[in-house]
């Protein structure tokens, strides 16, 4: 009995260790009316009555609370809010979700906010709104639309697809082998790509295209909701931010032996 437990808790351990949380925001500990806490960047500064990020109160996505993210001015400041979630350095493969409703559909297709990831940086500068920095990134547009952009290439998304409520999925891999994972319709990414996903439907497998540099790995290490200038039309909550390592083959299979050693010398000591 006590072999089975420990045969168990190995499974475990190697099953969990591929989803250990870098980060995770779901805006329940802030006031309502104000800017959201723990970023690392945030614009503009101060926010305006028809410019801002600020928390609210919905039950919409899930909790109490959301932030609402909305550009109805017409200057040209850009907007946005980011968040580091590793401390140094950078990881090479992660799962970034997170949640969104449209509030209303105002703007066009050339109005959007920019979902994306990209590398560490110790600037306190919206460095994700270099496209230099985004090494992934999906568009949710002012008419209601959402388009993911990979390599240059752009992958329209029907207006349609969208509801009141939805989840929105990249599995970046920045490194130079294939990466698994579990709970979608397929169950790895290919070295240095990102897989996307849309309410638990894959919209693009970019594997085609290597979309981030072989060879290297850059360091994942920030997230971010962006705007640049004249944004009109964009009102958005979003919610359930989360970002998970996923760990490379290697690490697993360190973990898996690590495990069964533990096994061995127990059983040994018996």
């Amino acid at each position: 009995m006590k072999k089975m437990t420990w045969i168990m808790m190995a499974v475990l351990l190697v099953a969990g260790a591929g989803y250990s949380a870098l980060l995770t925001v779901d805006f329940e500990t802030n006031t309502v009316s104000s800017v959201p806490l723990g970023y690392t960047a945030i614009r503009p500064s101060p926010m305006t009555a028809t410019q801002y990020i600020n928390t609210v109160s919905s039950t919409l996505l899930g909790g109490s609370q959301a932030i609402k993210y909305l550009d109805q001015s017409s200057s040209s400041s850009a907007g946005g809010i980011e968040y580091n979630f590793v401390p140094s350095g950078g990881q090479g493969a992660v799962k970034f979700r997170f949640s969104f409703s449209p509030q209303s559909i105002s703007g066009t297709s050339s109005n959007y906010i920019s979902i994306g990831i990209g590398g560490y940086s110790v600037s306190n500068s919206l460095m994700l709104g270099s496209s230099a920095n985004m090494y992934a990134e999906m568009r949710v547009t002012g008419d209601g639309t959402v388009r993911v952009y990979s390599n240059g290439v752009n992958v329209a998304i029907s207006s349609a697809a969208l509801n009141s409520s939805n989840t929105f999925t990249m599995i970046v891999n920045d490194t130079d082998a294939a990466v698994s994972y579990s709970g979608y319709s397929d169950n790895s990414v290919a070295a240095n790509t990102v897989d996307y996903y849309l309410n638990g439907t894959r919209l693009f497998n970019d594997a085609a295209l290597a979309v981030i540099s072989a060879g290297t790995t850059n360091g994942l290490g920030r997230i971010g909701f962006v705007n640049g200038s004249t944004r009109i039309g964009l009102d958005y909550l979003i919610d359930n931010i989360s970002v998970e390592v996923i760990p490379e083959p290697a690490t697993i299979g360190m973990l898996g032996l690590g495990a069964l050693i533990t096994i061995l010398v127990r059983r040994m000591r018996r």
